[in-house]
């Protein structure tokens, strides 16, 4: 995760990401990277319902792994601070065959909302 988010805390970036804080008493329900990885998850069980997703720490062997980075993970507000911020977002994904580790594809996927 990008810096700020590796912790339960609600992070901002304000002064036009020089500066940033967090919600005062607002906490995500687990570590940012926690709850973005459950989300990546279910995505992949949705999207791909034939095909078994699960997390490495279930210990069953697997063919492929699934490497999701974050790279900008960040609110960003516009001068007039009544208007709800975008959000950037930019994840590389890369598909690794095991065991012997060989990066099948990989890619980035850049948005903002």
């Amino acid at each position: 995760m990008p810096a700020g988010f590796e912790t339960e805390q609600i992070a901002l970036y304000l002064d036009g990401g020089r500066r940033l804080d967090y919600y005062e008493g607002a906490k995500w329900p687990a570590p940012l990277d926690h709850v973005l990885h459950d989300v990546i998850v279910q995505a992949g069980r949705s999207i791909l319902p034939k095909m078994i997703i699960d997390t490495p720490d279930l210990n069953i062997p697997t063919n492929y792994r699934l490497a999701v980075k974050f790279n900008e993970f960040a609110p960003v507000y516009a001068a007039d601070a009544k208007a709800a911020p975008l959000l950037k977002v930019s994840l590389t994904f890369t598909l690794v065959r095991l065991p012997e580790e060989k990066v099948l594809t990989a890619f980035t996927l850049k948005d903002s909302k």
